[in-house]
């Protein structure tokens, strides 16, 4: 067979490699979106309500370390920019 042959492209198995949706992303309320902010920002956690810091390392967007500090996880900046991305497009639809 040839290169240019099509029943050579046609024997050749094809897969598609699984490509998995990500998770939904439970929604945040305002006080818990203002936290996850402030703490992507490098702004300690430790003294804010305990519902709202387990709020958010129950769904991913924070981990919790030593002492009760509380870092952003990968997925918490990830919220964070898609947030961010949906404002603005909001905006700009907003301006027309």
């Amino acid at each position: 067979m040839e290169l240019g042959d099509p029943g050579l492209w046609s024997a050749i198995p094809v897969e598609v490699p699984f490509c998995p949706l990500p998770a939904p992303m439970p929604a945040l309320t305002d006080a818990q979106l203002a936290r996850l902010h402030r703490c992507a920002n490098g702004n300690t956690l430790r003294f804010e309500a305990a519902s709202i810091v387990d709020a958010l390392i129950e769904a991913g967007y924070a981990k919790e370390g030593i002492g009760r500090v509380v870092t952003v996880t990968a997925r918490g900046q990830q919220y964070l920019r898609i947030r961010a991305v949906r404002l603005r497009l909001a905006l700009l639809d907003a301006l027309g």
